[in-house]
């Protein structure tokens, strides 16, 4: 089920104009695969706010077994991953995006943490259950645009 659709950039550059399409291919993927479920939920575009600290996560896929974090990205050219998880481009390298992700997953688990008695029951009505051991997954949609010479 979709949860929530990407929202619409006013003015957007070029780059910007080129990410858009990178996240709208996915969003259309995951609408797809998910778009009649009852039990997997889809937010594209999320925006989440704690403590003056904000992230933007592309898409994010809430299910049973845990939450999944995609990070959509369009490349023009060849890109490697170096040992440090970052995506580097023939000219010119770029943060890693699995790492923008992992921190998105840490604010996020931090929220959902502050929030956990609105959002989980006791274990058996004497323990909290809060998302401390709730697994995150990360993924990286890469749309490579190769232009040749």
């Amino acid at each position: 089920m979709i949860i929530k659709d990407k929202d619409t950039i006013a003015n957007p550059t070029k780059n910007e104009i080129k990410g858009d399409a990178a996240e709208k291919q996915m969003a259309f993927y995951l609408n797809r695969q998910f778009g009649d479920s009852k039990d997997v939920f889809v937010f594209n575009d999320l925006r989440i706010e704690r403590n003056g600290e904000v992230a933007q996560m592309d898409h994010l896929v809430v299910h049973q077994f845990g939450l999944v974090i995609i990070e959509s990205k369009s490349v023009t050219g060849s890109i490697t991953v170096n040992e440090h998880l970052e995506f580097e481009r023939k000219t010119t390298g770029i943060p890693s995006p699995i790492e923008q992700a992992r921190r998105q997953g840490e604010l996020l688990r931090a929220l959902l943490s502050d929030h956990k008695k609105d959002l989980r029951s006791k274990i058996f009505g004497l323990m909290q259950a809060g998302f401390k051991s709730c697994p995150i997954t990360i993924f990286c949609s890469a749309q490579v645009l190769i232009r040749l010479a």
